[in-house]
């Protein structure tokens, strides 16, 4: 069994999908007897959440794959739907601000 100590490498703005996930998943195992899942990483690849886990069942892949999908459309840095007017105006000017 692996301790604590995951990884998780994301903007906050993926904490509330990232908590539904993780309670679904819980909720499977406790109510059908499904193996315990346990994080290994969670990252920010190419746009979208990577969720990397062991333990899985087909029911618990499926529901790691559709929170994915789902982070491609949430800015990963406050949560709101994609395409992000006020994370990308103000990630624009930290760069603008920071080439001065």
């Amino acid at each position: 069994m692996r301790e604590s100590g995951t990884d998780i490498e994301c903007g906050d703005g993926w904490f509330d999908l990232l908590d539904t996930l993780c309670g679904r998943l819980q909720f499977h195992t406790d109510l059908d007897g499904a193996p315990r899942v346990v994080a290994l990483q969670i990252r920010e690849k190419f746009g979208t959440l990577r969720f990397y886990a062991e333990g899985a069942d087909e029911m618990h892949g499926g529901m790691i794959d559709v929170a994915q999908a789902m982070s491609e459309r949430i800015c990963r840095g406050c949560g709101g739907r994609l395409p992000c007017l006020a994370c990308s105006r103000t990630l624009a000017a930290l760069r603008t601000a920071g080439t001065r």
